[in-house]
């Protein structure tokens, strides 16, 4: 299939909306340039060049611009992505290799027991390559756009995955897990009794109060797996600017969750402060959940 066909591919299944005229060379030449791109990593992976065009389709078909979504694309994590989703076993195996074995990595703070998590593993790459039981037939890592780091969307998936596990495991034991120490002063007693759903209400009303510009950068560091240089190119921006205001907003949502459980949960500022940093420690974790 040459470049041309594969550019009128691409504008078949973005939208009807997209139109690509003279510069089909050019866009043909770009899929090309990202199908070689991708697959240069990954030797043993054959896969048609017209099913990872389809692939990039789909996803440049959720972006406001097509042909901008091609020039930030990660191929090669994109192609890995396809292969897998395609249930090609040199894609399975380069995923296992790559990416799979540093699942144990991202879940150790929140799940320690080696039992445990070689079954979060599992549930993990049951999700990834088997599909959802509970809605679209695909496997869970078709939804990868290639936006950001493959290995950043995957922590993202076993952290979600891993919270899940201990939620079904101890319903009661909440999103914090058991960070607050059962401690012997009566008012921080009280904390760890209750800090999950007030930290958790505090923090939520937090983040609706940001402007949606600095939630939408938040998603797509913290969600999409976004480097502080990937934002910097997405933003226009320099990168220690784009460092300092994730910064900047993440001081921001601690200090008023901090404010509103002092002023309107009635805690005491060492007990509101007590809350704070064990929650600076589950920062990450805690994001994830609320941006989900």
């Amino acid at each position: 299939m040459t470049g041309e066909e594969l550019a009128r591919r691409f504008a078949e299944n973005v939208t009807v909306d997209f139109t690509i005229g003279r510069d089909a060379p050019k866009l043909g030449e770009k899929l090309v340039s990202l199908f070689e791109e991708g697959r240069r990593p990954w030797p043993k992976i054959e896969l048609a060049p017209d099913i990872f065009v389809l692939h990039l389709a789909r996803h440049a078909a959720t972006s406001d611009c097509p042909i901008g979504y091609l020039d930030t694309v990660r191929a090669a994590d994109l192609f890995l992505a396809c292969g897998v989703a395609q249930g090609n076993r040199a894609a399975i195996a380069y995923f296992e290799e790559h990416f799979m074995a540093h699942v144990p990595e991202y879940i150790l703070r929140i799940e320690s027991g080696r039992d445990a998590i070689a079954e979060i593993q599992q549930r993990v790459r049951e999700r990834l390559y088997l599909g959802r039981q509970d809605s679209a037939p695909s496997p869970k890592i078709a939804e990868y756009s290639g936006r950001g780091a493959l290995g950043g969307w995957l922590r993202v998936v076993a952290t979600r995955t891993a919270l899940n596990h201990l939620r079904d495991k101890e319903p009661k034991s909440g999103q914090l897990r058991d960070e607050f120490a059962a401690p012997s002063d009566p008012e921080l007693a009280y904390v760890h009794a209750c800090a999950q759903d007030l930290f958790c209400d505090a923090f939520k009303r937090a983040l609706m109060d940001l402007a949606s510009n600095e939630r939408a950068m938040l998603r797509l560091h913290y969600i999409d797996g976004l480097t502080m240089d990937q934002l910097s190119h997405l933003y226009k921006t320099p990168r220690s600017t784009i460092a300092r205001r994730v910064a900047e907003v993440r001081r921001r949502i601690l200090e008023t969750t901090e404010r509103l459980l002092r002023d309107e949960r009635r805690m005491s500022p060492s007990a509101a402060a007590s809350v704070i940093r064990r929650a600076q420690s589950q920062f990450e974790i805690t994001m994830t959940q609320m941006l989900a």
